[in-house]
C-alpha cells in the first residue's frame, strides 16, 4: 500500500474545495468571453450556489484533515489480518459420511467386488486424513490441482492403501 494516498486525496479534496469555494462565493469568476458562458455560470450559481458553499467548506476541511493526519490505514482496501474463515474447523460425522461415500463411489468396480474392504479402506483414509489435517486444510488442499492434492494426500493414506492391497491379494488367492 502506498503511504502517499492520504496526501494525494487530501490535496485533491483541499484544492477542489478551495476552487469550489472561490466559485461559490464569487471570489473568482471565470474569464468568460461571451454572454452564453456568463449566463451558464449565473444559472449554475443560482442552482448550486448554496450547495457549493457548504460542499466547498466540507471538502476543504476533509482535505486539510487528510493532509495533517496522513493516515495510510484509512485507504487500506484489503485486510492483512487473518479473518475468521466461514469454513468450519472441526470434522463432523456428516463430513465422514460424505468422504466415505465419495471415496466408495470413486473406487468404481472395486466397490462392487469388495464392498467391505473398500468401506474399510475409505474409513481408514478418512481417519488418517482427519488426524493429519484440519477440515480447513483439507478443503484448501482439495481446491488445488488433482496432482498437487494427491501429492499431499497419498503419503497420509499410504498405510490404508497398503493394508487394503494386502487384504485384496489374500482374497484373490483364495
Amino acid at each position: 500500500m502506498t503511504p502517499y494516498l492520504p496526501y494525494i486525496f487530501g490535496a485533491v479534496a483541499f484544492f477542489g474545495g478551495l476552487y469550489l469555494f472561490l466559485l461559490s462565493y464569487r471570489i473568482y469568476i471565470p474569464n468568460k468571453q461571451d454572454e452564453k458562458n456568463k449566463e451558464r455560470f449565473e444559472n449554475w450559481h443560482q442552482k448550486f450556489g448554496t450547495f457549493g458553499k457548504v460542499a466547498s467548506i466540507l471538502l476543504i476541511l476533509y482535505g486539510a484533515y487528510d493532509l495533517v493526519t496522513g493516515n495510510p490505514e484509512k485507504y487500506k482496501v484489503g485486510n492483512d489480518e487473518k479473518i475468521e474463515s466461514p469454513i468450519k474447523k472441526e470434522w463432523t460425522t456428516e463430513d465422514k459420511e460424505q468422504f466415505v461415500n465419495g471415496c466408495i463411489e470413486s473406487t468404481g468396480l472395486k466397490a462392487l467386488n469388495y464392498p467391505k474392504l473398500v468401506r474399510k479402506y475409505c474409513e481408514c483414509s478418512f481417519e488418517s486424513i482427519q488426524n493429519a489435517l484440519t477440515y480447513e486444510e483439507y478443503i484448501e488442499n482439495h481446491n488445488l490441482t488433482q496432482k498437487e492434492h494427491l501429492a499431499i494426500i497419498n503419503p497420509i493414506i499410504s498405510d490404508c492403501k497398503d493394508s487394503i492391497q494386502k487384504a485384496m491379494n489374500e482374497l484373490e488367492k483364495e
